[in-house]
């Protein structure tokens, strides 16, 4: 899956205001050598999604940044849309899930409405931010996991978020694997639990 996204990112890369950073996080399955290979620059993290985007953020040298998990494919006219970034403190896209089947897109349209309804998103949904805002607001938290929610709602506080029309398109594997009814309950579950208090850690091993 990330070899077919290679020529995206080289093509990102190819755009000299456009800097493209990938954090590995341990990795030990040809990862980073399939990066190197194709001229991709990787920097090294502990383990830890959170610690591994600061890291990026720290790395990065530009004034807006886009936080975008391996397993998520931007819009193809994001060429056209990266510049619209740039006005905005803050945002996300809006998320197509990567299997056709009505089912899935169904979950697709419930996390769009929620993420529209309540100003938050996952990090699913490409995230974007000011990075002098990004800072300002303590970046990630140091979480096991509901990173990209606690960093959401702590900036819509400053600022609501632009949203999107356009899709990005997550993987599905973990709804297929999983299936959809009991991953739906379990998200939804997760998210109650942190939003009342319980620890990230916690969660995490619920997730897991």
């Amino acid at each position: 899956m990330l070899a077919n996204r290679m020529p995206r990112f080289k093509a990102l890369s190819d755009d000299e205001a456009t800097e493209v950073i990938f954090v590995d996080g341990g990795s030990s399955d040809g990862t980073v050598e399939l990066l190197s290979d194709n001229g991709l620059y990787v920097v090294h993290s502990a383990c830890g999604r959170a610690r591994q985007m600061n890291l990026a953020a720290r790395v990065a040298k530009g004034a807006h940044m886009l936080f975008l998990h391996v397993d998520t494919a931007l819009p193809d006219n994001f060429h056209l849309l990266k510049n619209i970034i740039t006005h905005y403190n803050w945002g996300f896209f809006r998320l197509r899930l990567s299997h056709t089947s009505w089912r899935y897109q169904s979950i697709a349209l419930g996390i769009n409405w929620r993420s529209r309804l309540f100003k938050v998103a996952t990090g699913d949904q490409a995230i974007f931010v000011k990075s002098s805002l990004f800072w300002q607001h303590g970046g990630y938290g140091d979480l096991e996991l509901m990173e990209d929610i606690d960093l959401t709602r702590r900036l819509k506080k400053y600022s609501l978020p632009y949203i999107f029309d356009d899709c990005v398109v997550a993987s599905s594997r973990r709804w297929e694997s999983r299936g959809i009814i009991k991953t739906a309950i379990l998200m939804w579950f997760l998210q109650l639990a942190f939003k009342t208090g319980i620890s990230s850690k916690r969660i995490k091993a619920w997730y897991q």
